[in-house]
């Protein structure tokens, strides 16, 4: 989310240039450019909050997953009868 916060002054840097480009120049060019950063970055916050989520299930349904098979080779290493896991 803070590359989110990264649009701010590029929209304060398209609007400075929308002001200047009532005297001519290029200004309506760079405002473009920075209107068109600023959205890269408002998308980019929730699309990598989206890829973390994704990110940390997995992980975390790895990690479950080594804990039930050290647990099933710990009992099966001590002779006791193995338990019925489930989800």
């Amino acid at each position: 989310m803070p590359a989110m916060l990264l649009a701010v002054p590029y929209m304060v840097a398209a609007v400075a240039c929308i002001g200047l480009s009532e005297h001519g120049g290029w200004f309506n060019v760079l405002a473009l450019l920075f209107i068109w950063n600023a959205f890269k970055f408002l998308v980019a916050g929730p699309a990598t909050l989206v890829r973390l989520v994704r990110v940390r299930a997995r992980e975390s349904r790895a990690r479950r997953i080594l804990a039930m098979l050290e647990l099933e080779a710990e009992q099966g290493q001590t002779g006791q009868p193995e338990l019925a896991l489930r989800r």
